[in-house]
């Protein structure tokens, strides 16, 4: 019974469990479009979309109901833990990306009810999620839109460590960080935050 008072007053005051929600309305395909265009990001968030059943990935914007523009996504790397001997012995490795849901106007309107092009003037505060029109491009409807997403993980140091098992240890770091980015984006773009 506690339980259930619990689960009951979250969501009365808006919580939603990370991977519940819905993507926006009339958005079952989606088209990933990203800069750069090969990196660990891309790759978890082809994965996180394709393993999603609410939505389909397709291979272009034709097919597509709506586009994620992803940007960032660059692994960079730096000391986390220094040892007695001021020596790094846990490096951590952090990606960055910002990410916008677009859908296509449809002659200049955008599609089931949303705003006419240039409604929306409100300036974007860091991670924030909003919806408005695309000033850089004028056909397109911002369903979700947020930036200054963050993802980290660590991996151990020792200098001791071939530079092939370094390098291991660090990509794989970098593809859980990647992972976890990938489901904070879909996470935001299923709960509008």
């Amino acid at each position: 019974m506690l339980l259930l008072l619990v689960l009951i007053a979250l969501t009365g005051c808006g919580y939603r469990f990370p991977g519940v929600g819905a993507f926006p309305a009339g958005v079952e395909r989606v088209y990933l479009e990203a800069e750069p265009e090969d990196s660990q990001l891309v790759r978890a968030l082809e994965d996180a979309l394709n393993r999603d059943r609410a939505v389909d990935l397709v291979d272009s914007r034709a097919g597509a109901e709506a586009v994620l523009r992803v940007e960032g996504g660059e692994a960079t790397s730096s000391a986390a833990a220094i040892g007695a001997t001021g020596e790094a012995t846990e490096y951590e490795v952090t990606l960055r990306a910002d990410y916008r849901l677009l859908r296509p106007r449809v002659d200049g309107v955008a599609p089931e009810g949303g705003e006419a092009p240039g409604e929306s003037e409100k300036a974007p505060e860091e991670g924030e999620a909003r919806e408005e029109t695309d000033k850089a491009e004028p056909d397109f409807e911002v369903l979700r839109e947020r930036s200054g997403l963050v993802e980290s993980s660590t991996y151990p140091y020792d200098p001791a460590t071939s530079p092939a098992a370094e390098e291991a240890n660090k990509r794989r770091a970098a593809r859980q960080a990647a992972e976890a980015l990938a489901e904070g984006i879909l996470d935001s773009i299923k709960s509008g935050f």
